[in-house]
């Protein structure tokens, strides 16, 4: 398998006509990853021939709609296809307990599924394998907000992440949602071969500033916030200022990276 990143939706938060919420395929290393869940990533993956039993593993970064909602679709479409192979999904401790009951309240249950489905919760720091690849969890700053005005009344522990997903000299780093570019620094010490980064939450000078100075082959940028996505043209003149041209990709839904 070529080693490449199929952008299944590349919007932020804001239900988009032209664009779907969250979600990639990452195949690297002969292992293939379905990177967070916004919907209709499913369908994107129908559309574009990906077959059921293909993915290795899944990677929740938080709990935001946008980036779950279609989790449950996905396991369905698993279910109907017949697949068997087990699934590990890693996600946020504090989404297992919701994520199981709402499989059960969508009639989803364990014993109609041909497959084994493990989620498994994510620590910061700990490292853990999905077929050949190696995935650090780094915690972000996304969901600080929301801690300081509602954790009194929820008590969730608000965890968002990062990953760096590496294969011997080969690596990936997915921000997920950030607070600010910055949140990445403890991912981008070490030379990194590609960068999938949101540009929804902090204006992108700031990122295209911090990025110049690390060692990254290629960027590619999704999660477009709505005021990025009508001012394009603009966003791409200030990166240029920052950046060479071919190392960033602006992604739109149903791009290919190759790499």
């Amino acid at each position: 398998m070529h080693n490449q990143l199929l952008m299944l939706g590349t919007s932020d938060g804001v239900a988009s006509p032209r664009r779907n919420h969250a979600s990639i395929l990452l195949t690297m290393c002969d292992t293939v990853l379905l990177l967070d869940c916004g919907e209709p990533c499913s369908h994107t993956m129908v559309k574009n021939g990906t077959p059921a039993d293909l993915i290795d593993g899944v990677l929740i970064s938080h709990m935001h709609s946008d980036h779950v909602g279609g989790y449950p679709m996905v396991i369905q479409w698993f279910w109907l296809a017949g697949r068997k192979k087990f699934l590990p999904v890693h996600m946020p401790g504090e989404g297992i307990i919701p994520m199981r009951e709402l499989l059960k309240a969508t009639y989803l249950f364990d014993e109609l599924l041909k497959f084994k489905l493990e989620m498994k919760p994510v620590k910061v720091g700990k490292t853990f394998k999905v077929g050949t690849l190696d995935i650090l969890p780094v915690g972000n700053r996304h969901l600080e907000g929301f801690r300081v005005s509602f954790q009194k009344k929820y008590h969730n522990p608000f965890e968002s992440f990062s990953y760096r997903i590496t294969h011997k000299k080969m690596s990936v780093v997915y921000s997920g949602d950030l607070a600010s570019p910055m949140d990445l620094d403890p991912l981008l010490r070490e030379r990194t071969h590609v960068l999938v980064v949101e540009l929804a939450h902090f204006e992108p000078e700031n990122l295209f500033r911090m990025l110049a100075e690390r060692e990254i082959d290629q960027i590619v940028i999704t999660h477009l916030g709505a005021h990025i996505q009508s001012a394009l043209p603009r966003t791409r003149k200030l990166c240029a200022r920052y950046l060479p041209k071919g190392k960033v990709v602006f992604a739109n839904d149903e791009t290919v990276i190759s790499f």
